[in-house]
């Protein structure tokens, strides 16, 4: 699975990276993803690990819906 513009749920390199560190976070108030590197913080609009398109989630309303239908679909790769 790569990240998708219409799925939060993560890649499994993003999935990595936040279990050991920091790795990437959305902030509301910037509408904006970023990734934790040594250099710094990068906001960014494509994952690193996988390449796919980040997820603009946008309220939290529309990141729960984004949850369920990412939830409906079925996983081909497992």
């Amino acid at each position: 699975m790569t990240c998708r513009l219409d799925n939060p749920i993560p890649c499994a390199g993003r999935t990595r990276a936040n279990a050991v560190g920091p790795g990437m976070w959305y902030s509301d108030v910037g509408q904006t993803w970023y990734s934790a590197t040594p250099e710094g913080m990068l906001a960014c609009t494509h994952c690193p690990y996988c390449g796919g398109v980040l997820p603009m989630m946008g309220s939290g309303e529309s990141t729960l819906r984004l949850i369920d239908r990412a939830l409906a679909e079925p996983d081909d790769e497992c």
